[in-house]
């Protein structure tokens, strides 16, 4: 049985003060999604003036967007400097830049700013919120507050999140909200998660092995390994394993930590995907500050985080896909029901080699790799 929506408030209230916890944590302390901890605090009329934040200054605020996903992210370029957000079960990709050339092909959302690149998959995009969450000094017990703009998918799962900074436009956001406001403001209509089964993922006995290895081998594009992967009705981690030893090798799960800090020593400008359902976020660029703490792999940097939780990765692989310009290799990590957690390529122009200080460094983690096994 869920919990009352004034019993989510109150905990949230309790758990947020006295203990700094987010959002996403007090939802599973609730065992609840996300989304159902965010519903929980939407306003009636005589709670909110027109979407603006509540004069209760301990209290979180949410009001419910209209689903016109495409003006929605569109609109995001006048806020100016925002954090882009998105995450999985194991992975969070943070950019700080500005949301700008949004456009929008075969219904999926485009967002190429100046370090914010983003691919929106509208079909799994179910509700947005304005959302205002208090943050407490601890010095003095001053209360500030975050302003951020969040979608979720139709279980309550957050698909992504832009926060205000600063420098953001404050006046401009609430103006984004009124004119985004829902007409309805309650939100029930949630779904049972999906869940994540391990079995199915692996599946390749129907596989023309034969048909698969020359069909790989003719790609001339990275894009078209999707279409690969759907051709033969089969899910990227079953690809690899399948693969020809030419184009894939098994890494051992403590080289991610070696290959962020090469990258970052030897200053090879990488592209790292992080995605989920809904939305595949991208950084292009160098990576400086890498950081491990317990369990969490970390970039601490200007305008890129990123936090890998290392007990979440339980194959990595070395891959490579035959282009027009030679190989494109990347280094991606899959958790233990087979999902794609996080994807490494070395930054590359459209429609150029890859550098070749990536592959080299990618190609001495395989050497690595193969000598520990003999």
């Amino acid at each position: 049985m869920l919990p009352t929506q004034e019993t989510i408030r109150n905990a949230y209230g309790v758990m947020r003060r006295s203990h700094g916890m987010r959002a996403r944590d007090v939802a599973q302390a609730l065992q609840i999604t996300e989304g159902q901890l965010i519903a929980a605090h939407l306003q009636s009329a005589d709670e909110t003036a027109q979407g603006e934040e509540s004069t209760q200054a301990s209290v979180m605020t949410a009001v419910r967007l209209d689903g016109l996903w495409l003006p929605l992210l569109q609109s995001l370029e006048s806020l100016g400097t925002a954090m882009a957000l998105t995450r999985n079960h194991a992975c969070v990709h943070e950019t700080i830049g500005i949301y700008k050339n949004i456009s929008s092909r075969h219904g999926i959302g485009i967002v190429q700013g100046d370090l914010i690149e983003l691919r929106a998959f509208y079909r799994s995009w179910h509700v947005g919120f304005a959302v205002t969450e208090p943050n407490w000094s601890k010095q003095n017990g001053d209360v500030t507050h975050q302003h951020s703009l969040q979608f979720f998918d139709e279980a309550g799962v957050a698909i992504h999140k832009v926060y205000l900074l600063a420098e953001s436009n404050l006046p401009r956001y609430h103006q984004i909200v009124r004119e985004f406001r829902h007409s309805i403001q309650n939100f029930e209509d949630f779904s049972q998660p999906i869940d994540r089964l391990a079995p199915v993922c692996c599946a390749t006995e129907h596989v023309d092995v034969v048909a698969f290895h020359r069909a790989w081998r003719a790609l001339e594009d990275t894009h078209e390994f999707f279409g690969l992967l759907t051709r033969f009705s089969i899910s990227r981690i079953a690809a690899l394993r399948l693969a020809q030893a030419e184009f894939v090798q098994s890494l051992n799960l403590d080289q991610i930590e070696v290959l962020l800090q090469r990258v970052s020593e030897q200053k090879i400008p990488v592209m790292v995907f992080v995605a989920n359902r809904g939305m595949l976020q991208i950084y292009s660029g160098r990576v400086n500050r890498v950081v491990v703490q317990e369990k969490w792999i970390n970039i601490l940097d200007e305008r890129f985080n990123l936090h890998l939780l290392q007990d979440s990765v339980r194959t990595l692989w070395l891959v490579k896909k035959p282009t027009q310009y030679g190989y494109v290799t990347s280094i991606e990590a899959f958790d233990q029901q087979g999902e794609l957690v996080i994807t490494f390529f070395g930054e590359r122009e459209l429609d150029s080699p890859e550098l070749q200080s990536w592959r080299d460094l990618t190609e001495s983690l395989a050497v690595e790799a193969e000598s520990c096994i003999h």
